[in-house]
């Protein structure tokens, strides 16, 4: 299937490529009739460093930098892929049943030496059902960590289960992310 190609005035707005399937819109800063980088406030192409740098907001008002969070967690029926949890965070949450088995589990960025990601599931009564704490060894750009529990006879208690996922350095905690699963 071909795209007819987009209107003239598109150029200021959009990126196209002739040889994708459709048009990709793009987001540019303009500034004296030339594209800038926000945060250097510099023509793009400038490479990184030199030259005044002159953010275009407050000092006060930047987006806050941090190089570890956990950014999803939850609590499933089994363990979810990595693939699944990269393609959509929210896939995972399916509701676990009351007779299947629980798997409690986080993904972050930024994982390094010194640093320990922890996950824990609690039960309804706050009692701890399961929980697994790993150690960076080496730098990793994307850790998982899953722990879970096999159904006990009769099935699992109906109500609310919390999954909470922890990263700390020299004790100091980094990232925390707590989601709380209604098991029916």
């Amino acid at each position: 299937m071909s795209w007819p190609p987009p209107p003239a005035w598109w150029s200021r707005f959009a990126t196209v490529n002739p040889m994708a399937p459709t048009w990709r819109v793009g987001r540019a800063l303009w500034r004296g009739g030339r594209v800038i980088d926000p945060f250097t406030g510099q023509p793009l192409g400038g490479g990184c460093g030199g030259g005044d740098v002159a953010p275009l907001w407050r000092a006060d008002a930047a987006p806050p930098y941090r190089e570890s969070v956990i950014y999803a967690a939850g609590l499933a029926d089994r363990i979810p892929t990595a693939a699944e949890i990269k393609a959509d965070v929210a896939l995972p949450q399916a509701r676990p049943r009351i007779g299947g088995d629980l798997v409690g589990w986080a993904a972050a960025f930024g994982f390094a030496p010194g640093m320990r990601f922890a996950v824990t599931f609690t039960g309804p009564d706050g009692k701890v059902l399961a929980r697994r704490e790993d150690a960076a060894e080496h730098p990793q750009a994307w850790r998982f960590v899953a722990v879970g529990r096999r159904v006990p006879k009769g099935g699992w208690p109906p109500g609310v289960y919390r999954t909470t996922a922890t990263m700390t350095r020299d004790g100091r905690e980094l990232s925390r992310k707590v989601v709380e699963t209604t098991v029916e």
